[in-house]
């Protein structure tokens, strides 16, 4: 779901003072936070912002529930004009 190369922006104790912001990929902080994890407690407010797909992926996406959509709907007998005609 989550690839390693996906942009990542962690904020800890956000609106306060102290205010700390790290950005990355997936990848570089599973291995941060897993050798952080053994030697001391993780402790604070925390807010994880991911990125979202990019537009290949997306569109790639729409591709691929437009085949299978197409592949149902023909093998419920539905002609291809009838799937992409407008109803009112």
């Amino acid at each position: 779901m989550l690839g390693g190369e996906r942009e990542l922006s962690l904020v800890r104790e956000l609106t306060k003072r102290h205010e700390e912001v790290q950005r990355g990929d997936f990848s570089y902080f599973l291995e941060r936070y897993a050798e952080e994890a053994g030697r001391a407690e993780i402790r604070g407010e925390y807010v994880l912002v991911i990125s979202g797909k990019s537009e290949e992926e997306l569109r790639a996406e729409e591709i691929s529930v437009f085949r299978s959509l197409r592949r149902q709907n023909m093998w419920l007998g539905t002609s291809p004009r009838a799937m992409t005609a407008r109803r009112p």
